[in-house]
């Protein structure tokens, strides 16, 4: 628990708290200067802070209290409405969250309110709203590589723009040469336009960085198949059937997976 040696008032809780707020795995001392400050007097930050915290260890009806307690002091608090926004999107209320993450981005516009209620738009199937989502919250900061990537998985799969799609991409990996799921969709779209040479560079860059994707696996395997690389090809089939996904499993399993065994 973090030292209140010289705190004494709610505003010096309330200090300490603000220091560790967002800092991962200090959720618990966060939770215990927020009560000790709302104690002796109540306040929005006081109620964002444990709310927030309360929703790291998966306390939603809490957070979710705290959250509209601290929106009843401060109707201005756009963390607060944008927390619940994250809450009603992870118990899947796609609609609550919307309305949430609307809130907070008519009291604050930014990038990351954008960007996450493009999600739950698409979620419900609101692919102009989400895209416009997206496209907004790059216009706000050109250096953000989510909504990039996400942009772009909407411009190849729903608009058949596959070369902006890959544009978006390029532009994401060039913030973020780590995103691997930003190189695994490129992949997928160099081998949409039958460009495999890419797709496969694509897929092993993001088989360099994260080596639990199964999917990126099978779909190099079946590159690999078409390069006319079999050894190669079969090597990443079976280790995509031995990964847990249940998919590819039954796939390689059946009658699909009989020339790969």
């Amino acid at each position: 628990v973090a030292s209140n040696a010289k705190a004494t008032s709610a505003d010096d809780y309330l200090a300490q708290a603000k220091i560790l707020f967002g800092v991962k795995g200090r959720e618990k001392e966060i939770i215990y200067l927020a009560n000790q400050s709302l104690a002796k007097k109540e306040s929005s930050k006081g109620y964002l802070y444990r709310g927030s915290a309360k929703y790291t260890y998966g306390n939603y009806q809490g957070a979710i209290s705290d959250l509209n307690k601290a929106i009843l002091i401060d109707p201005q608090d756009h963390n607060s409405y944008y927390n619940l926004g994250v809450i009603r999107h992870k118990l899947k209320d796609y609609q609550g969250a919307i309305s949430y993450f609307s809130n907070a981005i008519e009291i604050y516009p930014n990038a990351i309110a954008y960007s996450e209620r493009g999600v739950s738009k698409e979620v419900i199937g609101n692919i102009e709203g989400a895209f416009s989502d997206y496209s907004k919250a790059i216009e706000i900061n050109p250096r953000f590589a989510f909504a990039l990537h996400n942009r772009a998985l909407i411009k190849g799969r729903q608009y058949g723009d596959l070369q902006g799609a890959i544009d978006d991409l390029n532009n994401a990996l060039d913030i973020d040469p780590q995103y691997a799921v930003a190189y695994s969709n490129r992949g997928n779209f160099w081998r949409d336009l039958n460009d495999n040479k890419r797709a496969l560079s694509d897929y092993t860059k993001a088989l360099e960085i994260d080596q639990n994707d199964a999917i990126t696996y099978y779909n190099r395997g079946f590159v690999n198949y078409d390069l006319g690389n079999r050894k190669y090809a079969c090597s990443d089939i079976k280790k995509a059937a031995s990964m847990g996904n249940q998919q590819i499993s039954q796939w390689y399993n059946g009658n699909g997976g009989e020339w790969w065994r």
